[in-house]
């Protein structure tokens, strides 16, 4: 019986490994110097040439006249900028919005092209890469959006372009997803603490950011250095690990998409499902493949940002062995360890309402949503097949917007 409970204090332990990461990002006020701002004024000459890509199958005609009003808006030389949409070859509905609404973005002088997938459906990556292949030698980097993408910057483009000008290969931002109903309240939640706590803390010990897939922009140089997009669950989170195997220089630009929260329980573990496979995925290659070519130091903190789902294991049985204090006899050892973990999870909501001065009430049940996310991530460690599976996302409302808008926009 103690093999048992120790091993059960060793996974508990787990989740003071990220409770500790938070805590030193918010005493450090860690964002404020992880996230790079871009204030200066613009220079517009020499501006590197850009391919948005949009890798879209079975879109909601909201979703896409969204993101083709945001990259509309966007303040680029037009003669350095072009969208590549990635279509599957069965998805005729896709093609028919975008054949309806592509206007929005030639109207503004902007290049548009379509690759269709003529093959079977395999993964986004596959499909960001097949569309690379048509485009690599006109342009000097990409960034990638998805459907129903607000982007909340009009420079968003034009700030990842003068990274890249400073020689930055792989440039993350802020995606908040956001939804009225209670999933997608918990999901904005989420995106805060990850972005404004968690991911600073993670980067300073790693000296490397995790990005995450929209808006995510990559140097052509470094994509042909590793081969293109890799075809893992998570290819954003796997580019991390390509970096530092690479030697590439990676940062974190603070600006802000908007992206639908998951509209249903259903779509939201498919979510998570791909999530933290993916991230399991990664620590595997890091263990089997990158640990010869990366330094001891470099594999350990690479280790502990991949082990996440692990550590969401962690928080669940924390709360399940608080719960069974009273009708059983816990060592002292393990059962400081489980409350410091309960203590943690359950003071975050302070941060949230006295830093970040958010007021919502879900956010005292955020909590038990993070614990609840646990029994997700051990289905992970089940040795099942997870696609590419695509998330439902609820229809961010698209703003009213004045023609006037457009015009102002010209180089």
């Amino acid at each position: 019986m103690v093999f048992q409970w120790i091993v059960l204090t060793v996974i508990a332990s787990l989740s003071l490994v990220y409770g500790s990461i938070s805590i030193y990002s918010i005493i450090k006020r860690l964002r404020k110097s992880v996230w790079i701002d871009i204030t200066k004024d613009t220079d517009f000459n020499d501006m590197p040439r850009v391919a948005i890509l949009l890798p879209l199958y079975r879109e909601r005609y909201e979703d896409i006249e969204l993101v083709f009003k945001s990259i509309a808006m966007q303040i680029y030389p037009r003669d350095r900028i072009m969208v590549v949409i990635a279509l599957e070859k069965d998805d005729n509905e896709t093609l028919y919005f975008v054949e309806k609404l592509k206007d929005i973005v030639i109207n503004q002088g902007i290049d548009l092209a379509i690759v269709v997938n003529e093959d079977r459906r395999k993964s986004k990556a596959y499909a960001l890469n097949r569309a690379i292949s048509k485009i690599s030698h006109l342009v000097d980097f990409v960034v990638v959006y998805d459907a129903g993408d607000m982007i909340t910057d009009r420079l968003h483009i034009a700030k990842i372009a003068m990274l890249i000008k400073k020689g930055y290969d792989v440039i993350g931002s802020k995606v908040y997803r956001i939804g009225n109903h209670i999933l997608g309240r918990l999901s904005f939640l989420d995106t805060l603490l990850w972005y404004d706590v968690a991911l600073p803390g993670i980067v300073k010990l790693i000296g490397y950011p995790l990005v995450s897939g929209e808006g995510m922009a990559i140097s052509m140089r470094f994509l042909k250095i590793v081969n293109g997009f890799p075809d893992k669950l998570t290819e954003d989170s796997y580019m991390t690990m390509l970096v530092a195997a690479h030697g590439g220089k990676a940062a974190l630009l603070n600006t802000i998409i908007y992206e639908g929260a998951p509209s249903t329980l259903k779509s939201f573990i498919k979510q998570r499902l791909r999530w933290y496979r993916g991230y399991l995925e990664c620590f595997k290659d890091l263990i089997l493949i990158y640990r010869k070519s990366l330094k001891l130091p470099v594999v350990l903190k690479l280790g502990i940002a991949y082990i996440e789902p692990l550590a969401l294991i962690s928080t669940m049985v924390s709360f399940i062995t608080i719960a069974f204090v009273p009708h059983m006899e816990i060592p002292i050892y393990t059962l400081y360890i489980v409350l410091i973990s309960v203590i943690l999870t359950l003071s975050a909501p302070l941060y949230i309402i006295l830093d970040l001065k958010i007021k919502d009430p879900t956010v005292f049940i955020a909590p038990f949503y993070w614990a609840s996310q646990g029994i997700i991530a051990l289905a992970c460690l089940l040795p099942i097949h997870i696609p590419w599976l695509r998330t439902t996302r609820t229809t961010i409302p698209i703003p009213k917007t004045n023609p006037k808008q457009y015009q102002s926009i010209d180089i």
